[in-house]
């Protein structure tokens, strides 16, 4: 018979017998002349029972959790649980399951649990899901839709999680994002780029609605579909500048010819950066008006600012034409110097709008290029306010 991990249960977790199945698996494999992928993913399986039976003995090593029929949680006295009780944990390596005693406020049984001292040693939450998982699992949903990431999961691990479980893992990581942003410290001087570079836009996240617009196959898909709701996205980094001439930059975002990179030179890369994406929300010391997105995320990138500007830093802002997210970046302006602000507004979402125009005009590609292109007066003008910059 099989385990989860694909290799037998007759070694019963004994990581050193496990041990011994691998070198046997090799040999084997040299004998059987095994191709490569099998034996990638047979040793692959095997390496997983390992980590499981390693497992096993570290939350053994762990004990029971026993700290005394009472114990003292936050200057208040907590009463332990007649038996020990059973707790399941999915590790990458496969569902563990122990006991241990947990914590109550009173001593009857079906008082709320306020203490699991096992959980606390091994830092897990009561979730039945370890950080690894959590952490692998929400990396493959952050590409992926969740029955995609759980097909996944199950074809690297062995394991199958429902889709309900990878929802209820995002919501809850989700609940703990705020605090785990409040946690950065800011980072050391040294490791910071020139520019102080401040951004945000709008973006709209598909929800899951039962009554969203069905569309037959012959439709033309919306470009802004009924079941989104609309998200701030803020973004705060430094980096070090980059020079290029106006031409230079025209020809990296438009030009399609493949030409030589103009610049040899490796682009800096941002220094530390953090985002920050927010719905609209009700807060209880607002009232009943739900803040917007805008204002939340905003409010989260101008504290940002606050705290990394350092003197006589030039700060980039660099937004769309919403006019909200500059109303509310400049909310935030207090304490950076106005000659220490540069703005610049983000013309590349009007292109494409532009070339949309072009089409409906013309057919033929180089007309839409004759549209859509400035004139030499235009382009020079362009130029020189972008040099002024």
């Amino acid at each position: 018979m099989m385990s989860i991990s694909g290799t037998s249960e007759a070694c019963n977790g004994d990581p050193a017998q496990i041990v011994n199945e691998l070198k046997d698996f090799v040999n084997q494999a040299i004998s059987d002349q095994m191709s490569m992928r099998d034996f990638e993913r047979g040793l692959f399986d095997r390496l997983l029972a390992v980590g499981f039976g390693l497992t096993e003995e570290f939350l053994r090593q762990h004990g029971n959790g026993d700290c005394g029929e009472t114990s003292q949680l936050a200057g208040k006295t907590v009463y332990r649980s007649e038996k020990p009780v059973s707790r399941r944990l999915r590790t990458i390596f496969g569902e563990h399951q122990f006991e241990a005693f947990v914590y109550r406020s009173r001593k009857h049984p079906n008082t709320r649990i306020v203490s699991r001292p096992v959980d606390s040693k091994l830092g897990i939450d009561a979730e039945q899901y370890s950080p690894l998982v959590q952490e692998f699992t929400m990396a493959f949903c952050c590409e992926q839709a969740f029955h995609v990431a759980a097909e996944t999961f199950e074809t690297i691990f062995n394991q199958k999680l429902s889709v309900d479980t990878l929802e209820r893992t995002s919501r809850v990581l989700g609940k703990q994002a705020a605090k785990f942003m409040d946690s950065l410290v800011d980072p050391p001087v040294e490791e910071e780029g020139e520019l102080l570079v401040q951004t945000a836009d709008g973006k709209g996240v598909p929800m899951v609605r039962e009554d969203a617009q069905k569309l037959r196959a012959c439709d033309p898909k919306p470009d802004r579909p009924g079941n989104r709701r609309m998200a701030t996205v803020a973004a705060v980094y430094s980096v070090d500048r980059f020079v290029r001439t106006p031409d230079e930059v025209l020809a990296a975002l438009f030009s399609s010819a493949e030409t030589a990179p103009l610049h040899p030179r490796k682009r800096p890369a941002p220094c530390h950066k953090r985002y920050m994406t927010k719905f609209a929300e009700l807060l209880p010391a607002v009232g009943d008006t739900p803040v917007s997105g805008t204002q939340l995320a905003m409010a989260w990138a101008n504290l940002q600012v606050e705290s990394l500007h350092q003197r006589k830093q030039k700060l980039i802002r660099l937004m769309d034409g919403q006019y909200n997210l500059w109303e509310e970046a400049d909310a935030g302006l207090a304490k950076v110097p106005a000659k220490d602000v540069v703005d610049i507004l983000d013309l590349l979402h009007v292109a494409g709008y532009v070339w949309t125009a072009a089409k409906a005009f013309h057919d033929l590609r180089t007309d839409q290029m004759g549209t859509a292109r400035l004139s030499p007066a235009e382009s020079a003008g362009l130029r020189s306010a972008m040099w002024e910059r």
